[in-house]
């Protein structure tokens, strides 16, 4: 227990601080840009995001877990995870500069996209190299290097659009942030890199890609939930709905934060535990539910009553349209962070591919209801789709768990 209030007091400290800073960046461009030029950004940061979710593929979660259950040394394995995660990183690079832009109109946002790309390829680099320190329980180096990447961003972001406001300016801050927080990662790393040498065994590549092969497809969908919404208003109305509903929806993803803290904090604890004996799993993660769903339902229904408030404030009067947006997005929070754990819970118990059947409906009614809500509801509309997709995947983790991790009359109490 000490190590997990050790790493939540690392992962809260410097995911408050980091996303407080990311925070200031996103209001100050919201405010300074407007609602259509603050739209391209996110437009443009959406494909980004949605092409680059191939290079993941549920790789650096199983390095934390082989690094957490003390099979680092194991340079097969290890070797295969590099393989993969590179071909995929290409695969993706390609599909993004290649096929991204035909996703928009603007070209505006198909310049933005060269740069955002090109920043998502180097974060991608840059969390496979943290899955070491997360995975040893370092969660200080992960927080310290999170802290310096927004820092880094916000310092360049507030100067650059202080001084001439472009959304070139911003592109450029994230894309240099992002560099500085992958060199910063290298001397941890450096040592694997020299010893690491490219085995050839088929075997061990095949259950790599055995293994995060449900990883990805999970990442798939939960990346396609956060943003084709975005994508689809920007091709179903204009870059001001994007703008309006990217103001609600990076609210709501602060929010969801919380979720990933205490997960990515017990993670380890339940690898050790999942080992041991079932008992102690269950306890584990039972402990671990009880205070998210209490964080959950709390950090909900105070954000649905202030909404009318922080986002005036926050955004300015012009933003005022994404409070409704944004009151509907929260009803999500509790979904997001049971769901969360369950997820994880799975991954150590080696069922993470008994949920992928429930992710692909869930993003599959994403999609649709997209298309059919916002063409008549608008915003609302692609925040009514992403609620109702968020409740089919937990509903689907929790028939995972209750029919796989525990006997079928026990029940989440």
């Amino acid at each position: 227990m000490k190590i997990v209030w050790n790493n939540i007091k690392w992962l809260v400290t410097g995911q408050i601080i980091s996303r407080l800073i990311k925070g200031v960046v996103v209001i100050i461009a919201a405010r300074t840009l407007g609602t259509e030029l603050f739209g391209s950004f996110s437009l443009a940061l959406s494909i980004a995001a949605t092409f680059m979710l191939v290079n993941d593929f549920g790789l650096d979660m199983l390095l934390l877990r082989e690094v957490a259950k003390g099979e680092s040394k194991n340079p097969h394995y290890l070797s295969a995870l590099f393989i993969v995660k590179i071909c995929l990183l290409f695969i993706s690079a390609l599909a993004l500069f290649f096929i991204g832009p035909l996703f928009t109109p603007s070209s505006l946002v198909r310049k933005l996209l060269i740069i955002l790309g090109a920043s998502s390829i180097v974060d991608t680099l840059r969390d496979f190299h943290l899955s070491f320190a997360r995975g040893k329980n370092r969660m200080d180096i992960d927080a310290m290097n999170q802290t310096i990447v927004n820092s880094v961003t916000c310092a360049i972001s507030v100067i650059g659009l202080v001084l001439s406001p472009s959304v070139f300016i911003l592109a450029c801050a994230y894309i240099l942030g992002s560099s500085v927080g992958l060199l910063i990662t290298l001397p941890d790393v450096r040592a694997w890199y020299h010893t690491l040498k490219f085995y050839h065994d088929s075997t061990v590549l095949q259950r790599v890609i055995h293994e995060s092969l449900p990883l990805g497809i999970a990442t798939a969908c939960i990346t396609i939930l956060l943003y084709a919404d975005t994508i689809i208003i920007g091709t179903l109305r204009d870059t001001i709905s994007v703008g309006l509903y990217a103001a609600s929806m990076k609210l709501t993803q602060l929010l969801y934060v919380g979720a990933g803290l205490i997960a990515t904090a017990y993670l380890p604890l339940l690898s050790h535990s999942a080992s041991t004996s079932k008992k102690d799993f269950i306890t584990t993660l039972r402990s671990f539910l009880q205070i998210e769903v209490v964080v959950s339902i709390g950090v909900g229904v105070v954000s649905f009553f202030i909404a009318p408030h922080i986002i005036p404030l926050l955004f300015g009067n012009t933003y005022t349209p994404s409070i409704r947006v944004f009151q509907i997005l929260v009803v999500s929070v509790p979904f997001v962070y049971i769901s969360t754990i369950l997820g994880y819970a799975l991954l150590v118990r080696n069922h993470q591919s008994k949920m992928v059947p429930f992710l692909i409906i869930g993003t599959s009614v994403n999609l649709l209801l997209n298309f059919l809500f916002i063409d008549k509801l608008g915003i609302e509309g692609a925040a009514v789709a992403n609620v109702t997709s968020q409740v089919i995947n937990f509903i689907g983790y929790y028939v995972v768990y209750i029919k796989y991790i525990t006997n079928s009359h026990e029940h989440i109490t």
